[in-house]
């Protein structure tokens, strides 16, 4: 399977969610590579070094693929060595957005329930897809996520209902695990370390949950 981590919008949490899915995978057994596609930031490949200079086990292959020319190809090509790919995207629409979509067996957007403009960019991701699907005449499954979710704020549960309404207008799945507001998240991450490895029972329980919907999800196609 290939799953990619995909939205327009910065600070919503793509490398939290691809690190952390490879990580739980690769602790259920899975052989995973780890696919960098931001050629700006490179947080997953910088994620992968602290990692590596850690020595954490399982050991996870990590590679930066960056040009959309060759890029579904060369995605292929890796996916020939391992059980599952998780790609992490950059944070626009870039050229290789649309490729990114196009390799994926399941799309997961991660999206943190900020305001009204995080729900416009939403809106404007979605329109995209929905082109790049119809312009392949198939259909790609993709799931909302909800990173740093405070259940507690009005806003937050606001901001999930008006999620679940362009879920339904568009097609689109929205995870019942979500990510909530942890700083077990951005630590782990600095230390190249997935939270099904931390000592945040929690977080490590809502990992496995949104992993695990995603690996029902990806069995049913």
């Amino acid at each position: 399977m290939i799953i990619s981590s995909i939205s327009f919008k910065g600070g919503v949490g793509k490398s939290t969610c691809a690190t952390n899915i490879a990580t739980c995978l690769a602790h259920k057994g899975y052989k995973v590579c780890l696919v960098d596609a931001d050629d700006v930031t490179k947080s997953a490949m910088k994620w992968a070094g602290r990692r590596d200079a850690k020595e954490h086990k399982p050991r996870i292959q990590t590679v930066g693929v960056y040009e959309p020319k060759g890029f579904i190809q060369a995605v292929k090509g890796q996916y020939e060595h391992y059980d599952a790919l998780i790609i992490d995207s950059p944070p626009s629409d870039k050229p290789v957005s649309s490729k990114i979509i196009l390799a994926s067996s399941l799309v997961v957007i991660p999206v943190a329930p900020k305001g009204a403009v995080d729900l416009w960019i939403v809106e404007e991701f979605l329109k995209r897809y929905e082109e790049i699907q119809d312009s392949m005449g198939s259909s790609i499954p993709a799931y909302f996520l909800l990173n740093q979710y405070k259940p507690a704020l009005n806003l937050h549960r606001a901001f999930e209902d008006n999620l679940k309404k362009y879920a339904d207008a568009y097609g689109i799945g929205l995870l019942k695990a979500r990510f909530h507001d942890r700083v077990a998240y951005g630590e782990c991450i600095g230390k190249g370390m997935g939270v099904i490895e931390y000592d945040n029972i929690t977080a490590k329980r809502e990992v496995t949950a949104v992993v695990d919907e995603l690996l029902a999800a990806y069995q049913k196609l």
